[in-house]
């Protein structure tokens, strides 16, 4: 089964009508929608916005419905001057660039007990994403995606670009990672971009939501169709 989380309705709204043997269970106030996707046993859940509500709805799907990887997708903010609107993000890695304890001495980003401030991506699923891309002629940038409890608007992008060396930036994925990580499940990721991450960002989110959430489905159909 391929476990596929998003924080929004309208980001899972194109992958909901095309599920097929549709179940729905309801864990921990989350929305599980099980069933066949292009033949693949999917798993689909709406998180909620935050990292918070991400990491609760990833643990809750590992442990209910045993996915063998899960993607996180959606939109994001581009931080990378090679990324444009409709562009996408991919992850090769991810960090919580609102995670700070560097007063004790330690690194920004750092988890601490786990000890790390970067989480891998699977290299294979990852290559999957990338061929999905190719196929649909979509343009993408493969680098490290920054999570954190904040809508990006202003100056805080360049920051977290020049902390992290960061080509992306949104409120979900390093989460989900994060609990992956924990649990030994194989994760990916890859975010459509809905603006810049800059003094115009929430204009730009609300003019090219529809649009960004759009691409996102589409290369989650044609990952499913590869896969």
């Amino acid at each position: 089964m391929i476990g596929i989380i998003v924080a929004m309705q309208s980001e899972a709204k194109n992958l909901k009508t095309d599920i097929e043997n549709t179940i729905i269970k309801k864990i921990s106030n989350v929305e599980f929608i099980i069933g066949k996707l292009y033949g693949k046993d999917v798993c689909i859940a709406v998180s909620g916005i935050g990292k918070v509500l991400a990491a609760i709805t990833t643990e809750a799907m590992i442990l209910n419905f045993n996915p063998d990887f899960i993607i996180s997708t959606g939109v994001a903010g581009g931080l990378d001057d090679d990324l444009k609107i409709g562009d996408v993000a991919v992850a090769k890695n991810l960090v919580q660039h609102d995670m700070d304890t560097t007063s004790l001495g330690d690194a920004k980003g750092l988890i601490s007990g786990v000890n790390k401030v970067y989480f891998d991506t699977d290299k294979d699923i990852t290559n999957l994403i990338i061929k999905a891309l190719d196929n649909q002629n979509v343009k993408y940038k493969i680098g490290t995606i920054a999570s954190g409890d904040t809508f990006i608007n202003g100056s805080k992008g360049d920051i977290i670009k020049q902390e992290f060396n960061a080509i992306s930036c949104e409120m979900e994925s390093a989460s989900v990672s994060l609990v992956c990580y924990q649990n030994d499940i194989k994760f990916a990721c890859f975010r459509a971009i809905s603006d810049n991450g800059d003094d115009n960002s929430n204009n730009d989110y609300e003019e090219n939501l529809i649009k960004a959430c759009e691409i996102s489905s589409i290369i989650i159909k044609e990952i499913l169709k590869i896969a």
